[in-house]
Order: C-alpha cells, then sequence, then structure tokens
C-alpha cells in the first residue's frame, strides 16, 4: 500500500520556498506589526486626508504602501497555513494576519467616505492640482462611481471592524474542505491501495480503467454525502451574508453589487 506523505516527510524541493516572501514566521509577525503602525498613523489624517493635492498624494502613496505589504503578508499566512491545514501553529499566524487586516481595514473605514463627499468639481481641481495624483485616476474614478454606496464613517468603520465575522462561513468552508475532510483509500491502476486527496483526485479520474475511475469517484464523493447538512448551512449562512451587504450597501441583490465592483 502506497503511504501518503506526512508535510515532514515531504522533500524540501516539493514545498513552496516562503523565503522568498519572509525569512521566518518571526520576520513576517515583525512586518506585520510595522504595517499596523503605519496604518494607525494614517489613521491620524482622517478629516484632511485630501486637504491639497500634496497631503492628497501623500496619503495615497502611504496607504498604497499599505496595501502591498499586507498583501505580502496576508500570502506569507495563506501558504504558511495551506501547507499543512492541521499545523496550528501555521493556522495560528494565519489568524494573526487576518485579524490585522481587519483591525486595518476599519482604521481605515473613513477614507471611502471623505473622498465621496466631496464635490465632483472640488474633487477634479484637486485632482489636477498635483501631477502624481494622475497615477491614481483610474482608482478615484471608480471609487467615486460607487459613491451611493459607500456608507458613512461609523457604518464603514463598523462593517470594517465585522469583516472576519462576516467572511466567516468561507473560512469554515476552506477549513472542512481542506483540513478535516479524509476519502480514504483507494486502488490504483496498478491494484495497489493509495490514499485518495485533492492533489491525486485527478490521476484517478482520467485512468483508463473504468473501474479506477468509479472507485476514485464514489470515494470522493462520499465525505461530502456524509456532510451535505454541514455544507448546506454553511452556503446558506455564506449567501445570507452577502445578501445583508447588499441591502445595507443599497444594491438590488448580491449579484448586483459584484458586477458593479
Amino acid at each position: 500500500m502506497e503511504k501518503q506523505l506526512k508535510r515532514s516527510e515531504v522533500p524540501e524541493a516539493l514545498k513552496w520556498d516562503l523565503t522568498l516572501l519572509y525569512e521566518s514566521d518571526e520576520a513576517m509577525e515583525q512586518a506585520l506589526a510595522k504595517t499596523q503602525q503605519k496604518a494607525s498613523e494614517l489613521a491620524k489624517t482622517a478629516g484632511h486626508f485630501a486637504s491639497d493635492g500634496q497631503t492628497f498624494l501623500r496619503n495615497l502613496n502611504e496607504n498604497k504602501a499599505i496595501d502591498e505589504e499586507l498583501e505580502r503578508e496576508f500570502v506569507y499566512g495563506m501558504l504558511r497555513r495551506d501547507s499543512d491545514t492541521t499545523d496550528s501553529t501555521a493556522v495560528t499566524l494565519y489568524g494573526q494576519v487576518v485579524n490585522a487586516a481587519t483591525t486595518i481595514e476599519a482604521e481605515l473605514a473613513f477614507i471611502q467616505p471623505e473622498l465621496t463627499a466631496i464635490d465632483d468639481a472640488d474633487f477634479a481641481k484637486l485632482m489636477q492640482s498635483e501631477p502624481g495624483l494622475a497615477e491614481y485616476q483610474y482608482e478615484m474614478t471608480k471609487l467615486r462611481r460607487q459613491k451611493k454606496h459607500v456608507l458613512s464613517k461609523a457604518e464603514e468603520t463598523l462593517l470594517g471592524h465585522l469583516n472576519k465575522s462576516l467572511d466567516s462561513a468561507e473560512e469554515i468552508y476552506n477549513t472542512l474542505n481542506d483540513a478535516d475532510l479524509k476519502f480514504g483509500k483507494v486502488h490504483d491502476e496498478k491494484g495497489q491501495l493509495v490514499e485518495l486527496t485533492h492533489g491525486n483526485r485527478s490521476q484517478f479520474n482520467e485512468s483508463q480503467n473504468r473501474s479506477v475511475r468509479k472507485e476514485a469517484v464514489l470515494a470522493y464523493e462520499k465525505p461530502y454525502h456524509e456532510l451535505r447538512n454541514t455544507f448546506a448551512q454553511t452556503l446558506n449562512s455564506f449567501i445570507g451574508t452577502e445578501n445583508a451587504l447588499a441591502r445595507i450597501r443599497h444594491y438590488p441583490s448580491a449579484r448586483g453589487r459584484f458586477r458593479s465592483q
């Protein structure tokens, strides 16, 4: 019987090289702390984020830098978790990034309502007052098109704090699907028992041996069928959240919200 390797047994050459992002978990955590500090400093510009062209450009550049750093940190945390979804250290690290992202989103939630509140003519003059703002012309045009869907500063901040909870249905699904589901063992074309996984499923589905394909399909479907009520409730929760967000932001439907983005 072919044994499914544990993560610790997989050759290093076959693993993601996350040192291309950060040398270690500690290095990523230190970078994340600095990003959070930058966001806290930028949050102090609330009320005068775009007081003049130079200030506006400086703040937009800082916001862009925060987004880029946070994305890098998020990707590191996500890949650490996805490398082994049963590794509690990796899951905790990913949770730290998600919590930080939620906090930062709440802190900087004032930006959209502050920018969309500016009169169209005044905003056009503001964009023309500083040549460097041309880089953000498309982004600002797209943002201001969403004006009727942007809430007040207090409401946007509240939604920012709720971001992690609003994404919980998707996170629960990912954990259940990637970490907890077990498909058992099936026979390969040589008659050997092999543990079926998401990763090797395709080689069984594409086998020229019908019995191999059938056994793999039935084995793969079994845990989904057994947990169909859990998956259905998770989907129902996700749909309910998306519909609620659509109503809160004054969209005709959840599909309409996604189409307009």
